[in-house]
């Protein structure tokens, strides 16, 4: 899966569906504010998420994770 940056400093990837669709995933950066605010947290749910659960799976556990917050 190759990632890159657009000129909104976004991280775009695409994903192939089974049928052989792209589907285009935009990733958007969370505020500075929100980081420096909660940045125990998410270094620990990082660290957890990549120890504990693997880089598969981690992105999916992790909005979970956020939603909850």
């Amino acid at each position: 899966m190759a990632v890159k940056i657009d000129r909104k400093l976004n991280f775009v990837s695409t994903i192939t569906r089974d049928d052989g669709s792209l589907v285009y995933l935009h990733i958007v950066p969370l505020p500075y504010e929100v980081v420096e605010e909660n940045c125990v947290l998410l270094g620990n749910l990082f660290n957890n998420f990549f120890s504990l659960v693997g880089s598969v799976g981690a992105p999916r556990v992790a909005a979970m994770m956020l939603r909850k917050i």
